[in-house]
């Protein structure tokens, strides 16, 4: 009898799988949830390394299920752990807007395709936490991408590290293109005499103007796979918010400096990101505000000496402290009627400042221009790289410093003399005159800081910026005012439809 029954299981399987394997799956993606249609505007595939997440959204509504494994077949639906591998399970769950509801019954079957693409259908009861029930009903989709995410810690902190190594050749392009644009100092060779002319157009990319936005974007890319990895499959939370606070303050950074070369920019926040349009910079300015307050929540003070090559909290608020202060919206009219292009919330840069400085862990030292790893007045920084190029004009020291106090004490003078405090805006510059030997002074005008600006961050990426703030840009660039902005390089507008360029380029 029981060989009968072992025989009868066998068979019914047998069926069952014979039976969904010659299912067609329907050419479209919808689904029916108790008898109404909707039509996904959005649907991913996320592969975790042990399964798969599935998404699909419209509006308000969005559908998720979470597979135990990433191979064909037919999935049940259940409400328990999908650690089980002896058998293909998946969790369903459907948030209307307001109420979520979870799977108990039901099935989801998966096709693989060529191309990294799957298809499938999907049929659940699925029920509230409030006993609501509603049937999902013949849900169906077609070639969705696969993407896949980091597998664990390892994996992402790997991918860490690389972000690291590939922004420390980023911020190096960066200085050198300011100080080239800027003519601080003369173009290295032929291929940086038309950034020395300010000559670039739109009709060929220019290659140092295609690498500060491909190479940008490619970093915030795997940044946001870091991100989106580390929700997924780090469940220590101490760890994760480590990760994330670094990663977002890497894309803070990087969303920064190309919303100062580019102005709108695509804010890419998501790994599925691929044709987003540029935004208003009000929006990016949130965005980085947003990443940056994020960062400093959770970054520490100081790393162990193993990890100081990593981002620290004080960083986060160098960068809350710089896209405060500057007004990055180009005027309408030229030359701007307006002398000084400060942003109105200005009073945001001097709280985010004085978080450095009442941190007490940082001194303005004498030798800022023989930079050291030792030196405790860099925020943060790397060791010099083998890159020719840069090491043939950054002459100061063995230590690159991407934010040191002496900036935070220029922004925190040129704050104060805006909101018309001109006590504590000496005082800031005289602490400063001490450090390198000056007499101090009883006054200071916005020009005199322009001057320390040039004087004392020499050659560290943020001298055309400070000529915008202080409206010399447009003298520099032959006043052509669509030169104060680079044109959005033509491989990527020919890449995502939804990119428009720069005016006058």
């Amino acid at each position: 009898m029981k060989t009968h029954y072992l025989l009868f299981v066998a068979l019914s399987i047998i069926l069952f799988s014979c039976k969904n394997q010659d299912d067609p799956i329907p050419e479209t993606t919808e689904v029916s949830i108790n008898g109404n249609y909707f039509s996904p505007t959005e649907s991913s595939a996320l592969k975790t390394g042990d399964g798969f997440i599935v998404v699909f959204k419209e509006k308000t509504k969005t559908i998720t299920i979470r597979t135990n494994d990433t191979i064909t077949g037919t999935y049940s639906v259940v409400l328990q752990s999908l650690k089980s591998a002896s058998t293909l399970k998946a969790n369903l769950t459907y948030f209307d807007g307001c109420t979520e509801y979870k799977g108990n019954d039901g099935t989801f079957r998966i096709t693989k395709k060529e191309g990294n693409l799957i298809a499938g259908i999907y049929n659940s009861k699925v029920i509230s936490d409030k006993g609501l029930a509603l049937n999902i009903e013949s849900g169906s989709f077609i070639d969705v991408q696969i993407t896949a995410l980091l597998p664990n810690e390892t994996a992402i902190q790997e991918n860490l590290v690389t972000c690291y190594s590939n922004l420390y050749e980023y911020i190096q392009l960066s200085y050198l293109f300011d100080a080239v644009y800027s003519n601080e100092i003369s173009a290295p060779n032929s291929s940086w005499t038309e950034i020395y002319n300010h000559a670039q157009t739109s009709s060929t990319d220019n290659e140092k103007i295609l690498m500060l936005w491909g190479n940008g974007y490619a970093i915030i890319h795997k940044i946001n796979l870091i991100l989106e990895s580390s929700e997924l499959v780090i469940s220590d939370e101490l760890i994760r918010n480590a990760i994330t606070a670094q990663a977002k303050a890497i894309r803070a950074y990087l969303f920064y400096n190309l919303m100062t070369w580019f102005g709108e920019i695509p804010v890419v926040t998501g790994i599925l990101e691929n044709t987003n349009p540029r935004i208003k910079i009000a929006e990016v300015v949130a965005q980085i505000k947003d990443d940056g307050s994020s960062a400093a929540l959770n970054l520490p003070i100081k790393w162990t000496s193993a990890d100081n090559f990593r981002i620290p909290k004080s960083f986060a608020f160098g960068i809350l402290a710089r896209v405060n202060l500057t007004d990055f919206q180009l005027p309408t009219t030229w030359p701007p009627s307006q002398q000084y292009l400060y942003s109105s919330i200005y009073n945001e840069s001097v709280l985010a400042a004085q978080q450095i400085i009442n941190s007490g862990y940082y001194t303005l030292e004498n030798g800022t221009n023989n930079f050291t790893v030792s030196d405790r007045e860099i925020i943060w920084g790397f060791e010099k790289k083998n890159n020719t190029e840069f090491n043939s004009f950054f002459n100061k020291g063995t230590y690159v410093p991407v934010l040191r106090l002496t900036e935070i004490y220029l922004i925190l003078s040129e704050a104060q003399i805006q909101a018309g405090k001109q006590t504590d805006a000496v005082s800031y510059i005289n602490q400063l005159n001490y450090r390198s030997g000056r007499n101090n002074v009883t006054s200071i005008t916005p020009n005199e800081i322009f001057q320390l600006w040039n004087t004392e961050l020499m050659l560290e990426g943020s001298l055309f910026i400070t000529k915008r703030r202080f409206n010399k840009a447009l003298a520099l660039v032959q006043n052509d005012p669509k030169r104060i902005l680079l044109p959005v390089p033509r491989t990527f507008l020919s890449k995502n439809p939804n990119l428009t360029q720069n005016p006058g380029y």
